[in-house]
């Protein structure tokens, strides 16, 4: 197996999570490196890879579910006490 080949979709999941915390783009453009590093994954047999991809969609997915309800907490008690 060639370094390159080896190190890539480490790489794809690096950039990905850096992605996420740059706002609403980032998050667009991590989805479709972590969409783009699955598909590599599970094409070439490497089940670590995309486990590891499987799990950080995951938790940003519960991070974002979080985080919407506690955002929609605050602003209806806003709402409410005016």
């Amino acid at each position: 197996m060639k370094s390159a080949d080896r190190f890539f979709p480490w790489l794809l999941i690096a950039l990905g999570i850096v992605l996420f915390t740059l706002g609403s783009l980032g998050v667009i453009g991590g989805i479709i490196l972590f969409l783009w590093a699955m598909v590599y994954c599970y094409k070439n047999n490497r089940k670590l890879e995309f486990g590891i991809i499987c799990a950080v969609i995951g938790v940003a997915l519960v991070i974002s579910i979080i985080s919407l309800v506690l955002y929609t907490n605050v602003t209806t008690q806003g709402i409410i006490t005016k």
